[in-house]
């Protein structure tokens, strides 16, 4: 039936391709887990991406709306996973390249960049912590290496020097961490764009849920093996950065019992 329907639209334009790369995203982001279960649904979804790869290609949001749901699938181990990868030839690894350049600049509020200063200068050197200080930071997984980049301004210079490369098992994790530790821990300062206010909940700081992106952006690199400690914008500056410490301090101490 979802084959059917899929195929049954006339005029695939950038509207109806967007859709459908936002349909497969929020499956996967569902069904994080349990990809196996929508299998048959994914794999059509996955015939239409190739179908309009030429339609798609030249648009470096879209290449980069089908590279979300690829990394995701390999993380799964998803038979879709190798059914999409001939997507990624030069071509579309430009225009995905250029995404990143153009969208994912280093730009700091100036809360965050107070709270990071306060977790290098006083938390870290505190609670004997240490700071990733060699990128791209190689994560093994059974399903490939998976490289987080702690800033993508020059990530085409990277490609270009063969430092990074974009291959069906090496593959560039296409999210950035606020801040990335030796000890597994990343850290996300998060703002208001990331949250559901619960409406009924008052002005309560437990007023508010993770929306559903940033929930999977979460349990994605708690499955690359990081411990994920989310300091939240509602938290004042004082008390965020009181909050920072006392969460990288539960941290480590669970990492030294191994749990």
């Amino acid at each position: 039936m979802v084959t059917s329907y899929l195929n049954s639209q006339k005029h695939k334009d950038l509207g109806y391709l967007t859709a459908i790369l936002n349909i497969l995203n929020s499956l996967i982001v569902l069904n994080f887990g349990q990809i196996n279960a929508i299998s048959s649904v994914v794999s059509a979804i996955v015939d239409v991406i190739l179908k309009e790869k030429e339609k798609i290609v030249p648009n470096p949001v879209l290449v980069h709306y089908t590279y979300l749901a690829y990394v995701a699938l390999k993380m799964e181990g998803s038979e879709s996973a190798a059914k999409l990868w001939p997507f990624f030839d030069e071509a579309a690894k430009k225009k995905l390249i250029t995404y990143w350049k153009v969208t994912k600049l280093d730009a700091v509020s100036k809360t965050e960049e107070t709270i990071i200063s306060h977790i290098k200068d006083k938390s870290i050197p505190d609670l004997g912590l240490h700071s990733v200080k060699v990128y791209p930071h190689q994560v093994p997984t059974p399903n490939g290496n998976f490289y987080v980049i702690n800033n993508f301004d020059n990530i085409d210079k990277e490609f270009e020097q063969k430092s990074l490369e974009l291959t069906e098992s090496s593959l560039v994790v296409p999210y950035k961490p606020d801040y990335l530790l030796e000890e597994g821990i990343w850290i996300e300062i998060n703002g208001p764009q990331h949250y559901i206010r619960h409406l009924d909940a008052g002005i309560k700081q437990n007023a508010y849920s993770l929306e559903g992106f940033s929930a999977f952006k979460h349990e994605f690199v708690k499955r690359l093996g990081f411990t994920y400690l989310e300091i939240p914008f509602y938290r004042t500056k004082d008390s965020a950065e009181r909050f920072a410490h006392n969460q990288l301090a539960e941290a480590k101490s669970k990492l030294s019992k191994g749990t």
